[in-house]
């Protein structure tokens, strides 16, 4: 009895440090802590796992500019603000890992689409009155977009992406794929995307 109680405590212990830390963090714990720190917009946590300008997509030139760098960060934490996920299933394989995650948030679709046509309609208005200086015109826009955010923030999409973890120098790290951004924005890269298309589809018929 004593030897079964002692095998038992042994199993407990040993699966306990293998979720803590003797032999590292699961991919899925630091998946979750990742997820967690995106949430929150927490720049210096999520750089621990991918570069936060990478994954929000901000340029050098964003980056550099101070003005463009805060603006950009309270954009995002607004756009962060709602998301919520739930972990599927999660595969390691030595050094490398794949966490399916179900990721929720705003859907940015919805939110640009009416966006660019009230855009449009006062740049449209604006360049017959130029009441607006570009100044002005900027803070109009940039204003709009946060009301169109906060109207919009009820409605959701929702994606299921196979996040690819790499464990380098015992600490995991995401890569941050065109899948798993656009799941994080809701739906943002695939807007980008289609309003890329529909720009070389547009040149084209001019040629």
């Amino acid at each position: 009895m004593k030897k079964i109680s002692a095998l038992v405590l042994a199993f407990i212990m040993v699966a306990g440090l293998t979720g803590c830390g003797l032999f590292g963090v699961r991919a899925e714990d630091a998946a979750k802590e990742f997820l967690e720190a995106v949430k929150a917009a927490d720049k210096e946590a999520i750089s621990k796992y991918v570069s936060y300008e990478e994954l929000m997509e901000i340029s050098d030139e964003e980056a550099a500019d101070e003005e463009d760098a805060t603006q950009s960060e309270e954009f995002i934490k607004l756009m962060l603000n709602g998301m919520t996920y739930a972990i599927l299933e999660s595969k390691e394989d030595g050094a490398e890992a794949t966490v399916k995650v179900e990721i929720t948030n705003i859907d940015m679709k919805n939110v640009m689409g009416e966006y660019i046509k009230e855009a449009f309609g006062l740049a449209f208005a604006n360049a017959f009155s130029e009441e607006m200086d570009e100044e002005a015109m900027e803070k109009e826009l940039t204003d709009m977009l946060v009301r169109m955010m906060e109207e919009n923030k009820d409605k959701t999409v929702t994606n299921t992406v196979d996040m690819k973890m790499k464990k380098v120098d015992k600490q995991w790290k995401v890569d941050a794929d065109e899948e798993l951004q656009n799941a994080i924005l809701g739906d943002l890269a695939k807007v980008v995307e289609d309003f890329a298309d529909w720009g070389e589809d547009e040149t084209a018929g001019l040629q």
